[in-house]
């Protein structure tokens, strides 16, 4: 057990309670996502969905708005493509707060910003990966991550340039010998069982996922036999086989996945771009 909970200083909260957040929705290869990022923290948020539909798009609020609520923190303001209009009266009804959609045509410079980074982040971790294809489990956490690892560095635009947005909104540190066991997508040996007393084997094969949340420490695999989602206290990093990557590739190609593409919101497929051609972001938010 590591102790990784942080206190801010309440002074950072006392006059940024109210937030404005900007979101859109992503969509890699066969995955979809929504997106999001406040203008005060900078806390970043990628979540997965099953379709980009009224319920999916309310429940990834839910849980967004949760993380903000728990810390005292209240969001007034939401801005968006035109897109979102449509639920812009549920939106006002149920969660109370005020939508700002842009012009038909036109686009949310910050969520597009947002959308192209974590794009970017997802690529170079496929890159990193020995697998052609992936199934799309491993693409949903590929985004997830992309965005948790932007939340652990302070951010320029923050309401502190010496907490990171994790330690703002999640209240923890990263524990190096708990958190950065192993990366997502290695091939591990995960060691436990959810029984002692049984003849089960005490090492499942499997593709490391995260570090589990809480004091507790853990590890979130993906067994490669059940092709389910376990958790085991310890887990042993090893060089990946030929037989586990052919595994990997197999379990995609089943699900239909192809080599890992991005696409916009009309399912156009994007291809790489200089930054000045990137939709809702201008040339003054470069950095050259």
């Amino acid at each position: 057990m590591y102790d990784d909970f942080f206190s801010p200083p309440e002074e950072l909260y006392q006059h940024n309670r109210s937030l404005t957040v900007c979101i859109d929705h992503m969509e890699i290869e066969n995955a979809k996502f929504l997106t999001c990022i406040d203008t005060t923290v900078r806390y970043c948020s990628c979540i997965p969905m099953q379709k980009l539909k009224t319920d999916p798009i309310f429940e990834a609020l839910d849980k967004i708005f949760r993380l903000y609520n728990k810390e005292g923190f209240q969001v007034k303001t939401i801005k968006c493509d035109w897109a979102f209009n449509p639920l812009t009266d549920d939106m006002l009804d149920d969660m109370g707060v005020t939508i700002d959609p842009t012009a038909a045509g036109d686009h949310e410079p910050t969520a597009e910003q947002n959308n192209r980074t974590l794009k970017e982040r997802v690529r170079v971790a496929l890159a990193q990966l020995p697998y052609k294809v992936v199934p799309k489990v491993i693409t949903e956490c590929l985004g997830r991550q992309a965005a948790e690892l932007l939340n652990v560095i302070p951010q320029k635009d923050s309401i502190s340039s010496h907490f990171s947005p994790q330690q703002l909104i999640d209240n923890v540190n990263i524990i190096y010998k708990s958190d950065m066991v192993a990366e997502l997508g290695q091939y591990v040996h995960a060691i436990g069982t959810d029984s002692s007393n049984s003849m089960e084997p005490r090492s499942i094969k499997a593709i490391y996922i995260e570090p589990t949340k809480g004091q507790h420490t853990g590890h979130q695999v993906l067994n490669l036999n059940t092709k389910k989602m376990i958790s085991r206290p310890k887990v042993v990093v090893l060089p990946v086989t030929v037989q586990v990557i052919q595994r990997v590739e197999a379990w995609a190609a089943a699900k239909g996945v192809t080599p890992m593409k991005f696409f916009d919101k009309k399912r156009d497929l994007e291809t790489f771009q200089d930054g000045d051609q990137i939709a809702g972001v201008d040339d003054t938010e470069q950095g050259y």
